[in-house]
């Protein structure tokens, strides 16, 4: 896995939430809620998305995790219920680059915390962690193929 450090802006963003278990429900979530949403919105194409685990699925119920799938907005954007609004914090991110389907980014996500972090010098800072989604990113719903960059906030030890 090749892993960069970076720093990141800080970026506005409208989400919304979804409440389940990680993995295929989120997707259908993507592709079924959030994405026809943005669209509507006139937010797509053309803008950065993220998506936000919010809960260790080794710790939370898998009936009770969170995920916000978020678009970048500009200043002036007012969301309006199912959406929220709220700003992700620039800093010091390690950012590895990923390609492959979701239970592969599950792995991603395992590798990258598991062996990676500890063995970089680096701890993670309390800031979220998150799927970095650029507006070149690639999605192929014949073959569940995707592209993001897999982002966790750093500081040394």
């Amino acid at each position: 896995m090749h892993v960069t450090l970076t720093t990141l802006p800080a970026v506005r963003v409208a989400y919304m939430r979804h409440t389940g278990p990680y993995g295929l429900s989120v997707n259908q979530f993507w592709t079924g809620t959030f994405l026809p949403w943005c669209f509507a919105q006139g937010l797509l194409p053309g803008a950065s998305c993220y998506g936000l685990g919010l809960d260790d699925p080794r710790i939370t119920a898998p009936e009770q995790c969170r995920y916000d799938a978020a678009v970048q907005v500009q200043d002036d954007f007012v969301a309006r219920s199912p959406a929220s609004v709220t700003t992700l914090p620039g800093g010091r991110y390690a950012v590895a680059a990923f390609e492959g389907t979701v239970p592969q980014l599950s792995q991603a996500w395992t590798e990258l915390l598991r062996d990676w972090l500890p063995a970089s010098g680096m701890t993670l800072d309390g800031r979220p962690l998150f799927e970095h989604m650029p507006p070149d990113a690639r999605y192929d719903p014949a073959t569940g193929v995707m592209t993001c960059e897999l982002c966790i906030p750093v500081t040394a030890l």
